[in-house]
């Protein structure tokens, strides 16, 4: 491992709790932000959204062998393994992650269809053409390097599927000063070299030898789950904050609760500086 995907690891394994216990609604094993439809009245179901979008966007049927690329506790694998019945490979490159994500697949019952690797993926060691589709869900920004992640997203489709994104990007760039100092907060605490512009991200999938079929801004429906978290962790924080002082806590949870304050304004701001996008796109087929 690199020291970004080390970084990566050491914050999951030692925040991990934390999601299990204030961010997994309903019993989703989520860490995503979900999707808020005019019709969603609770987090549980936001998130649910999401999945099916990621799911809608991939087609995703029987047939298919799916990679879930930073697939967390295995909430979005396990999902579609239940709901559409294909066998999906999840890859995390955090241990605890990794031995939560396959007791959750065997106590949901379809450890048959699921499995779950410890691995990076951006240098991924499955061989050349073995899934039909693939996606990353809130986990490209854990990426240092995008480009790399896309060729090796290539790489490993069969010629005609399908890569969707569902993930935070940067709308515009950083201004330099006080929003600068937020955007550092955010990428500290939520373990993170560099974030991509969405426009750029999408040239680079182009570049990986993807054909992009759609792309669109779903800010507006993540808006209302980073207020969710703004609330949550603002009551919380002054206590994080002296433990930390004593030593009870490490320094990644004071730092995750600084982008959990930090993060709201960055999103629901007029002039927003982050956004959620979406993006699918193809590998062409062989002529």
């Amino acid at each position: 491992m690199n020291d970004n995907t080390s970084a990566v690891a050491r914050y999951y394994d030692k925040v991990q709790w934390l999601y299990n216990l204030g961010w997994s609604a309903g019993g989703t094993r989520s860490l995503h932000y979900g999707l808020w439809w005019d019709d969603t009245r609770s987090l549980a179901e936001a998130i649910v959204n999401g999945d099916r979008f990621v799911a809608e966007k991939l087609a995703v049927d029987a047939a298919d062998h799916v990679l879930d690329m930073g697939c967390g506790v295995g909430g979005t694998s396990v999902f579609l393994a239940k709901t559409f019945g294909c066998r999906v490979t999840g890859i995390t490159v955090s241990r605890v992650q990794l031995e939560q994500a396959a007791a959750y697949a065997a106590t949901s019952g379809v450890r048959h269809l699921v499995r779950f690797e410890l691995m990076d993926f951006t240098a991924m060691t499955f061989h050349d053409a073995t899934f039909t589709k693939a996606f990353t869900q809130e986990t490209s920004n854990h990426a240092d390097d995008k480009a790399a992640l896309l060729r090796e997203t290539h790489r490993v489709l069969k010629p005609g599927g399908c890569y969707v994104s569902l993930d935070v990007f940067q709308k515009r760039d950083v201004r330099p000063g006080p929003e600068n100092k937020q955007f550092e907060r955010v990428m500290r605490g939520w373990p993170s070299v560099s974030l991509e512009r969405f426009d750029r991200y999408v040239s680079l999938a182009k570049e990986a030898g993807l054909d992009v079929a759609e792309i669109g801004d779903m800010n507006s429906r993540t808006a209302p789950s980073a207020r969710v978290i703004w609330r949550r962790h603002a009551f919380l924080y002054p206590f994080v904050y002296l433990a930390r002082i004593v030593g009870l806590v490490p320094a990644e949870l004071l730092w995750h609760f600084q982008a959990s304050l930090v993060q709201k304004d960055m999103y629901c701001a007029t002039d927003n500086l982050l956004m959620f996008g979406y993006l699918v796109a193809k590998k062409p087929m062989v002529n």
